[in-house]
């Protein structure tokens, strides 16, 4: 493998970086420390959505709203 970085090809850049990762992975939390816990934020009880006319250009205004609802 080339020592230059500007002559690497793409597809050796790509192993490189796979290789990296692989050991990244197996070596678990001593290298970059203990995982976070993920945590998802609290969402709505119901979904906010809207509709506008644009979309529907051929379908007049009345047939629309009954249509959303």
């Amino acid at each position: 493998m080339p020592t230059d970085p500007n002559s690497l090809t793409r597809r050796q850049a790509v192993s490189v970086m796979a290789g990296a990762a692989a050991v990244l992975t197996q070596a678990g939390p001593a290298v970059g420390g203990p995982k976070p816990e993920l945590t998802l934020p609290s969402l709505p009880s119901q979904l906010k959505q809207s509709v506008c006319q644009w979309c529907y250009e051929g379908m007049p205004l009345d047939d629309l709203c009954r249509n959303a609802k």
